[in-house]
């Protein structure tokens, strides 16, 4: 009642739409019913779905047929071959019934096998029929007996049509009727059995070999022979559907094989084509019956295990690593492989067959290559992945759909509290995700490689955005509030890799005319270790084109004096981290401390992120620190309460405390 009351209420298209949803959920459903068998290891999949089609087809035509000609049968009053097709359509739909009992397609097969025979021998014993032509249905279907019947009774029957009129004819006493009493006829008609026998056999022999061609090439791994991906996805719907040997818990084992490029480079591909099938060998040898192993992909092996208990997965998982990872003779040399395995249940972890495969190929993904790892899925882990993947894609776009913003975090002098700039924040609201943290969108954008997008787009903005407040400062009369701030942007490695970066910078105040040293671009500590000769010439030319530089986050990376130097830094960011180490009870730090005299003996400015309290502030103005930045003076500020913020007056500013809980 819900269903036709809800349709009452939506348009003919949704109504059109839902009644197609239905159909088509009906639709999948009979099919599912018809066609659902149960895998049979000696027999593709695609066999056997040709076979049931076959034998379907087969069906109806026979209970079209064949009543057909049982009402011309009972009236020329051929009673036992009435008989005779009664029982053969009996036989025909009690095999129907079984097979979609058990779902086994030899039980459908069998049974038909039985009703055809029983026909076949009942015509020959009958002489045919009342014309002696009533084999001829028989004889029209050897082109499908390999299909219906299989390779063995696909042969015996041609050959018991053929034998059984040879013997039935010389016999004689047909009825008048019939046309055998004509002797030529007679002749001619074994003839053409003799030939249609010959044909049926020959026709059965090239089938059985096309198809386990085709099965081969369609379901096996060339290389070591075992089922190929295909064939393992269909293995593994069956399993979770029930209709092969699997119980209904079961385990999922993939063993990804590492650096085997290297095998191929030293020893050549046949070599490593051998090493391939010794690890095909070495798992099948291990993972007895009813274990189903299929090579995934180049360097995957995936087994279907009937074991359930986590310690049996895992220890089995251990062995079967410990034995592939044993050198592997080829060519008179060991190659030693580097081996990983990944364990996931149905149906604690999944309970479709994509869903089962994803949990092991994410965590393949995650794997680092060092071999000897055994690793059991993790939903928590899965999920964060999901989310990464789904965020990762959105982020794609993010800069095109102009969903990214920026903040500005203001920075004062220590000396005389008065405003020297701001760093430059970015900030990404999605639609779908909401709000994300920089923190996670950072990180995702340098591992997907859109990085030097989001910052080209930081740059260019931050640019346009402080050329138009210069110009309405101008209009206020607060145009000299904006002399001499400097506005710092964050860098990545992947930005200073790029040849082009250097240009795009040094082209940049031509296009806005903010001049150069209106920015400075900090780097953190790990842009400088490596020795990159193309970061170098980058950080070079920018700094020679008027840019300043400032290493973000010092004290928590591994940079050293000579990195300093050698690329002309301007200034050191304390990691807000040593910041917030000082209380009101102890506001002292070595590290702070050491980090400033560093500074001033390089001659370099220090600033200190992170500051909250006065008791901070105090502190580092005693060492000397030139610049702070943090709650204290102000949160990161929207374009427009950052412009209000820099016109303010402050008279003030060096006793007031705006603690973080004084912004909320």
């Amino acid at each position: 009642m819900g269903e036709y009351r809800c349709d009452a209420w939506v348009g003919g298209d949704a109504q059109d739409s839902t009644m197609r949803t239905i159909g088509d959920r009906r639709s999948h459903s009979l099919y599912r019913f018809l066609f659902t068998v149960r895998q049979d290891a000696s027999v593709s999949g695609f066999q056997q779905t040709i076979s049931l089609v076959t034998l379907y087809a087969v069906v109806v035509g026979s209970l079209i047929i064949v009543p057909v000609n049982m009402i011309q049968d009972i009236r020329d009053g051929m009673v036992l071959l009435v008989a005779t097709e009664i029982a053969y359509l009996v036989l025909m739909l009690c095999g129907v019934l079984l097979f979609w009992k058990t779902r086994r397609l030899w039980h459908f097969q069998v049974i038909f096998g039985a009703a055809l025979f029983a026909m076949a021998i009942s015509l020959i014993a009958m002489g045919g029929g009342l014309r002696g032509v009533g084999l001829l249905y028989v004889v029209a279907g050897y082109p499908v007996f390999f299909l219906l019947l299989g390779t063995r009774a696909g042969v015996a029957l041609p050959l018991l049509v053929f034998f059984g009129m040879a013997i039935r004819l010389p016999l004689g006493g047909f009825d008048p009727r019939s046309f055998f009493q004509d002797e030529s006829f007679a002749r001619s008609y074994l003839l053409f059995l003799g030939g249609a026998a010959l044909i049926g056999f020959v026709s059965v022999m090239i089938q059985n070999h096309m198809l386990k061609g085709l099965a081969r090439s369609a379901y096996y791994d060339p290389v070591t022979g075992l089922y190929n991906r295909a064939r393992a996805e269909e293995s593994l719907r069956d399993a979770i559907r029930g209709v092969n040997v699997f119980p209904r818990s079961f385990s999922l084992l993939a063993l990804k094989i590492h650096q085997f490029s290297r095998i191929n480079s030293f020893h050549g591909s046949e070599e490593a084509d051998e090493v391939l099938k010794e690890i095909g060998r070495r798992i099948t040898a291990f993972c007895k019956n009813p274990a189903l192993v299929s090579r995934f992909s180049g360097t995957v092996f995936l087994v279907i295990l009937p074991q359930h208990e986590p310690d049996q997965i895992h220890q089995t998982a251990v062995e079967l690593v410990r034995e592939l990872q044993r050198p592997v003779l080829t060519g008179g040399r060991p190659a030693t492989l580097q081996v990983n395995a990944i364990t996931t249940r149905y149906p604690e972890d999944g309970r479709t067959t994509p869903r089962l495969l994803a949990n092991l190929m994410g965590s393949i993904a995650r794997l680092r290559p060092i071999g000897g790892q055994v690793v059991t899925f993790d939903e928590h882990t899965y999920r964060n992945e999901q989310t990464r993947y789904l965020m990762a894609a959105e982020l794609r776009g993010a800069v095109a759909r102009e969903e990214l913003s920026l903040v500005y975090q203001p920075k004062i002098s220590l000396v005389d509290a008065r405003p020297c700039g701001a760093e430059v924040l970015v900030r990404w609201h999605s639609p779908t995700l909401g709000s994300v943290s920089p923190a996670v969108f950072i990180p995702l954008a340098e591992e997907i490689g859109v990085i030097n997008e989001i910052t080209r787009w930081v740059i260019a903005t931050a640019a346009l955005q402080l050329a138009e407040s210069q110009q309405s400062a101008g209009n206020d009369g607060h145009r000299s509030r904006w002399n001499g701030l400097v506005h710092a942007i964050n860098l990545s490695a992947v930005d200073l890799e790029d040849p082009q970066f250097a240009a795009f910078v040094a082209n940049l105040p031509h296009e806005t005319g903010i001049p150069p040293s209106a920015f400075e671009f900090e780097i953190t500590e790990g842009v400088l270790v490596g020795d990159n000769p193309i970061i170098q010439a980058s950080l070079d030319s920018i700094r020679a084109t008027g840019y300043s530089l400032a290493v973000d986050d010092f004290g928590t990376g591994y940079s050293s004096l000579s990195y300093l130097s050698r690329i002309a830094i301007g200034n050191l960011k304390i990691d807000q981290s040593f910041v917030q180490q000082l209380t009101d009870e102890s506001a002292q730090s070595p590290i702070i401390e050491a980090i400033i005299a560093m500074a001033r003996s390089l001659r370099i400015a220090v600033t200190a992120e992170g500051v909250e309290t006065a008791a901070q502030r105090s502190y580092l103005q005693r060492l000397g620190c030139e610049y702070a930045q943090g709650w204290l003076y102000a949160k990161p500020l929207p374009l427009n309460e950052y412009r209000a913020w820099i016109t303010a007056d402050r008279p003030h500013m060096d006793s007031t405390d705006s603690s973080p809980n004084s912004m909320n």
